[in-house]
């Protein structure tokens, strides 16, 4: 997983679709291919074994294929075809879906090859093959919307019509999951009118059905690129009729996409629908036990205990961490993959968030940055790759060393030395991900993304020029004006800092206690009683930085008082911390 370099972006996202393949399918699939007579000198093989290594290497960036066609004697065109058929080759073999087409789509047992196909695409879909349904769905699309003809009279074939909106519904779920505007307000367009065009004439269960799919693409349409709560709360009460729908239909595909989007969409609005939103994925976790649907139920139980933690927020978090990573490991088992396993992820994600440590937590990163690729899902693989490196950057931005104030016995950690080379790297990766991931990430993550360049200015100055992170300091405090943001709070400490470090450059201590004491103690006990793990030593952090950039006495006695009640609050953390700075003593 490396940042995009000097390759070029459709050779970065063909590393980043091969190499998030597990290693052991790909071992297995080269010896596959190794058994063949003579494989060792064909052509094909041996750029397999050369792109393979680079990727064993994490040497992607040295990727030339002008160097590659040379070495091998071939032109770029048929090495852009042996690198599209090595990919869709090995996704086969990885999803196994040779073995499931033999088994499950005997031609025989359906009316015509349309249906076949239709079939095939759903079950691609549901198992995770969504670059490959999608290509299929559209060139369904096309076939019925000729057969259908929906300007000519006599009426269409209704079930004809009906099999084009459940298509339309799929191709609205891919080009929502990688923010394809265009394409999506495409097939938007050509499902509102199929739908509107034709609902005197179809049935009561037709029209059910219709207005079903038509509801969950219209909320995905309201949330495609929002930044107002307004309209979170329109698009959740389309999935609440939208569900009630799929419930008589006993559609349950969608019954449980759409529980899951409701879930999804009460989370970015705080759990504001706590009780309402509970009793939907309850109907859905019961639906699925009844139907005994493993995945499924693995996956709603995995909801259910983290939307539990997240509403009663308990302190005895051990159970609820343990209950999701038996939902993630029995997941994990499960073959042949199911899309739903993105879903375990972040449920993952978001217990890890508040209670994992910093590995444990970069693991799953990782890991859902790998399974949203393998799904096509762009949107959420590049806002983990964005995330992942993000960490592992932060992860070594500070040393630590003891401080210990006059007239008393508590040593406590300080900032010994800033890495300014890793927060140059972390400003530039968020700088270069508002350019690379233009109009793709939403709008919590843009905030995010401008919070970590705010982090990375204030930590990089030393008694200098802040314009740059009261400029973004400025853009999250608008973009507060339309909705809460988790780390709102933060950023207000490291604006009072910058304001502390320039006013005590010309005002003395009492000047400078009077003005800021109360204000900064108000926000650390509310830090106290709402941040969890990291999160704490960050805001830690900060107001070190603030005490050294200053150097005033009270500061020092609020650094001191505050590590005082983080020592109860993260023993483990500040233990970990203490143990960092005496081995770093020791050698």
């Amino acid at each position: 997983m490396r940042e995009l370099t000097k390759i070029k972006k459709t050779s970065y996202h063909f590393f980043a679709n091969i190499s998030s393949i597990p290693e052991d399918t790909r071992k297995k699939y080269l010896q596959k291919i190794l058994r063949r007579k003579n494989a060792g000198k064909q052509k094909n093989v041996k750029l397999i074994k050369i792109i393979f290594d680079l990727i064993e290497k994490d040497e992607q960036d040295e990727w030339d294929d002008d160097k590659i066609c040379k070495k091998l004697d071939i032109t770029k065109n048929m090495l852009y075809w042996h690198k599209s058929i090595l990919l869709e080759d090995l996704r086969d073999f990885y999803f196994n879906w040779k073995e499931i087409a033999t088994k499950e789509f005997n031609p025989a047992n359906f009316r015509d090859s349309d249906i076949v196909s239709y079939e095939k695409a759903k079950k691609m879909y549901a198992i995770g093959m969504r670059m490959e349904a999608k290509t299929i769905l559209l060139k369904l699309a096309a076939a019925y919307e000729r057969k259908i003809n929906l300007q000519r009279k006599p009426k269409p074939d209704n079930e004809k019509l009906m099999i084009l909106v459940d298509i339309y519904g799929y191709l609205l779920r891919y080009y929502f999951g990688c923010r394809n505007t265009i394409k999506f307000n495409l097939y938007w367009g050509k499902l509102k009118k199929s739908v509107e065009l034709n609902k005197k004439n179809l049935s009561g269960k037709e029209n059910a059905y219709a207005a079903m799919i038509y509801l969950t693409s219209q909320s995905l349409k309201t949330i495609f690129r929002t930044s107002d709560a307004a309209n979170y709360r329109e698009a959740i009460n389309r999935l609440y009729a939208a569900f009630k729908h799929a419930e008589s239909q006993k559609t349950y595909e969608n019954l449980f996409f759409i529980t899951i989007l409701i879930d999804d969409i009460n989370l970015r609005l705080r759990n504001e629908n706590h009780s309402v939103v509970q009793g939907y994925i309850e109907k859905a976790y019961n639906i699925a036990v009844e139907r005994n649907i493993e995945i499924e139920i693995i996956t709603f139980k995995a909801i259910l205990v983290c939307f539990r933690h997240e509403v009663l927020k308990p302190k005895a978090y051990q159970s609820y961490l343990n209950e999701i990573n038996e939902c993630y490991q029995k997941a994990k088992k499960i073959t042949p993959r199911s899309s739903y396993f993105t879903v375990i992820e972040r449920a993952m994600l978001r217990m890890l968030s508040h209670h994992g440590t910093e590995e444990e937590f970069l693991e799953i990163v990782k890991s859902s940055y790998h399974s949203n690729i393998i799904e096509s899902s762009s949107f959420e693989a590049w806002w983990r790759l964005y995330a992942y490196q993000n960490l592992k950057l932060d992860r070594h931005s500070f040393t630590w060393k003891f401080h210990k104030l006059h007239n008393t016995s508590i040593d406590f950690p300080i900032i010994d030395e800033i890495n300014i080379a890793s927060m140059r790297k972390l400003n530039e990766l968020a700088t270069n991900a508002l350019n690379d991931y233009k109009n793709i990430f939403s709008f919590y993550v843009y905030a995010g993304i401008y919070q970590t360049i705010v982090t990375a200015e204030f930590f990089t100055e030393d008694r200098g020029n802040y314009k740059r992170a009261m400029l973004f300091i400025k853009r999250i405090e608008n973009m507060e004006k339309t909705r809460p943001l988790p780390g709102k709070k933060y950023v207000e400490l490291i604006k009072l800092g910058i304001s502390v470090i320039e006013d005590a450059v010309y005002k003395n201590e009492e000047h400078l206690r009077e003005k800021y004491e109360n204000q900064l103690e108000e926000l650390l006990n509310y830090f106290l009683e709402t941040a969890q793990g990291s999160n704490l030593i960050d805001r830690y952090s900060v107001l070190v930085r603030i005490a050294q950039q200053s150097n005033v006495k009270f500061l020092w006695e609020l650094v001191e008082n505050y590590y005082t009640k983080l020592k109860n609050v993260i023993p483990e953390i500040i233990e970990k911390i203490n143990k960092e700075i005496l081995t770093k003593k020791i050698c």
